[in-house]
């Protein structure tokens, strides 16, 4: 016995709404091509138009892909061998006795060295670390990001290291 009647649509149940798995696999596929979830809903809607799937579906399964891809390892780990194979240019510096990344500096910046603003958040990502942010301007007054630096703390030799990455 339920407490209420049976429902006439789906519609609004989870059930319903969750991914099989032959669709599971097309839905990789597309996180793997950078398709926007609401592409890859969408396409899930063409191939089959009773699919009850929502937007929040495929953001939870592109959020089970990407734990599944990367196995087992810290979000740093992540960032710093995505740095490595794609050729991105960035400097790190970690504290050997205990393991710990202290500073990351990520240049992004060469063809317009001429104007650069920087500014620090504190603590507000997190890792509750400091985050220094160095912006360039173009001639046609367009900004662009340089180089995003986390740091361990707030400290002139970090600032001094950063500046020094910069340069």
């Amino acid at each position: 016995m339920h407490n209420h009647e049976t429902a006439l649509y789906l519609e609004g149940l989870p059930y319903p709404r969750c991914l099989y798995v032959d669709k599971t696999q097309l839905v990789e596929d597309l996180i793997r091509k950078n398709v926007k979830p609401k592409d890859i809903l969408s396409t899930l809607k063409k191939e089959n138009v009773e699919n009850l799937s929502i937007l929040p579906t495929i953001y939870n399964a592109r959020q089970k892909f990407r734990m599944k891809e990367n196995s087992g390892k810290t979000q740093i780990q992540v960032v710093m061998s995505f740095l490595a194979e794609n050729g991105y240019i960035y400097y790190s510096r970690a504290d050997k006795s205990i393991n710990e990344l202290q500073d990351l500096s990520l240049e992004m910046w060469r063809a317009f060295p001429h104007v650069m603003l920087m500014d620090a958040t504190y603590k507000t990502n997190m890792y509750k670390i400091p985050l220094l942010e160095i912006v360039g301007v173009t001639p046609t007054n367009q900004t662009f990001c340089v180089a995003f630096i986390y740091m361990h703390k707030e400290t002139k030799s970090n600032y001094t290291w950063a500046l020094e990455c910069l340069k």
